[in-house]
């Protein structure tokens, strides 16, 4: 089908991150073709040509996809043939090597200095609970530093007011 509006929006708002890698994956390949080969691909790179802010952003790998038949591939003839693969690994593998680790936070040494044993801990909370036998629990997402089972941490709403601790 081609790139679709909402396509061109999301990329608009990804090339703004000059360290974000971008990848193509060209869904629905398992349908018969409409389109010549090459036309999808050739309207993808006019569309990074017009957006993107480094030459680096034009570099990007495209992988040809079926999700409803759960199988991608690194190449339309690959994706069209008899061998086509089964599963979703080339999907895998390029995420794996194309998308950069997560660099990860450097704590304030104020931080550090007063949370030693954590590494100066930090999580935003994204829900909290109260489970019997438990306690107060949240669940969220480490932003820095490190915990163990077991640990006492200490919750706070975003006023500074205690919320709870727990393990």
């Amino acid at each position: 089908e081609g790139p679709k509006t909402q396509t061109k929006f999301v990329l608009q708002k990804a090339l703004l991150h000059p360290k974000m890698k971008p990848m193509v994956v060209i869904n629905k390949v398992d349908r018969p073709l409409v389109r010549e080969p090459g036309e999808v691909e050739n309207d993808i790179f006019d569309i990074f040509a017009t957006m993107a802010t480094s030459d680096d952003q034009l570099e990007y790998p495209t992988l040809y996809a079926s999700g409803k038949a759960g199988f991608c591939a690194r190449s339309l003839e690959e994706a069209r043939s008899d061998s086509r693969p089964t599963d979703m690994m080339a999907l895998f593998e390029t995420i794996r090597d194309t998308v950069p680790p997560p660099t990860p936070i450097v704590p304030d040494q104020a931080v550090l200095a007063a949370d030693e044993k954590c590494g100066g801990f930090s999580m935003l909370v994204s829900q909290m609970d109260q489970l019997p036998g438990l306690g107060p629990t949240v669940t969220g997402k480490v932003f820095s530093g490190h915990i163990s089972k077991g640990d006492k941490i200490i919750a706070k709403s975003l006023s500074g007011e205690l919320v709870g601790s727990g393990k």
